[in-house]
């Protein structure tokens, strides 16, 4: 089975990757894998708790790639199996 990974940052020039990425999967029979990398950020506080629990960081994530992939899916000509991935960690 191949692989074409895309790491995304949802911006434009990703969705141009990704788009040209989906391309390529496509001509190759090859499947596409977004990922997208972020870190918790702590707030240098006396109480150094996140205004933002961790699930609810990885929810959004989910959701900004399910509408990513979306878009990259209406992009493209051909149907093409997208798999997405979100995580808490550093590429």
């Amino acid at each position: 089975m191949k692989k074409i990974i895309v790491p995304v940052d949802f911006s434009d020039a990703a969705a141009n990757a990704a788009i040209f990425a989906g391309s390529l999967a496509d001509f190759y029979g090859a499947d596409l894998w977004l990922y997208y990398s972020y870190e918790m950020v702590i707030p240098a506080m006396e109480y150094g708790y996140s205004y933002v629990s961790a699930t609810e960081m990885l929810q959004a994530a989910e959701h900004e790639l399910e509408e990513f992939k979306k878009r990259v899916q209406a992009a493209l000509r051909c149907k093409v199996n997208i798999t997405s991935r979100a995580e808490n960690a550093t590429l």
